[in-house]
């Protein structure tokens, strides 16, 4: 758990699994204002490209 200590405390196991196998520990953000925050979709998709469909 503290390797994923940057995710919310609600976030899913798969999510904190997610982030150990790819080893990125940093939250993953939008590709297109790099500002916002994307959702994480499940383990095999990981996460959306783009915080919203104005991305």
């Amino acid at each position: 758990m503290s390797k994923t200590s940057f995710l919310n405390p609600a976030a899913c196991m798969a999510q904190r699994v997610w982030h150990i196998y790819k080893g990125t520990y940093t939250a993953e953000r939008c590709k297109h204002c790099n500002k916002n925050l994307v959702a994480f979709r499940n383990f095999k998709v990981g996460y959306s490209s783009y915080c919203s469909s104005t991305c």
